[in-house]
């Protein structure tokens, strides 16, 4: 297998984390793949229309994007440990943390790329916008896994991720600090060895 990758995209690190949870490193070759604003790469984008990381080519040869398919193709592959739970409450509750680990993502995206603009150009509705989702997305994540959390799915993953983009990203934002609970949990699973090993520089 190949997967596409660029060692500061969260997104990116989702799967790589999955990856090391299924003991599967070996036998994925990385690839480093240059994405960005405004830019083309039609290599990628001849496997993934959207052009976007990651995505995994399978040894068959079929072109997978967005973190939760790759990771719901690596559970199919390698069955345990199973990241995303069968039918019923466990798998809601891994897709609903997925969903809100990778909102914050998004938000804080959007409101960091927003920030980059000159002043006289920012929308400053949008920089509100944006970071009301982060600040409720931390309260929601502390509430769900607050410093008792014990599970590995994709849905702590997605939040573990997101966390570390927090901490790299906008620091400033001292989230451990309002939310001492989540930072307990956060520390605890950032030492597993997936995460401690994906951590962006």
């Amino acid at each position: 297998m190949k997967l596409m990758y660029a060692k500061l995209s969260p997104f990116t690190r989702k799967v790589v984390v999955a990856i090391a949870e299924k003991n599967l490193t070996s036998k994925v070759e990385f690839v480093p793949t240059e994405v960005g604003h405004g830019k083309i790469n039609p290599d990628l984008m001849r496997l993934n229309p959207i052009g976007k990381i990651p995505t995994l080519v399978t040894d068959e040869g079929e072109s997978l994007f967005d973190s939760s398919v790759i990771i719901d193709y690596l559970d199919e592959l390698q069955p345990q440990p199973r990241l995303i739970p069968p039918p019923g409450a466990a798998r809601r509750r891994t897709l609903r943390l997925n969903a809100v680990g990778d909102g914050l993502l998004i938000a804080g995206i959007l409101y960091k790329v927003e920030l980059s603009r000159p002043a006289e150009r920012q929308w400053p509705e949008m920089l509100k916008q944006q970071w009301a989702k982060v600040v409720k997305c931390l309260e929601f994540l502390d509430a769900e896994l607050g410093a008792h959390g014990t599970d590995v799915t994709m849905g702590e993953i997605a939040a573990g991720c997101a966390l570390g983009w927090l901490d790299l990203r906008a620091p400033e934002e001292k989230w451990h600090e309002k939310h001492p609970g989540l930072a307990q949990w956060f520390a605890r699973f950032g030492e597993r060895p997936s995460m401690a090993g994906s951590r962006p520089a």
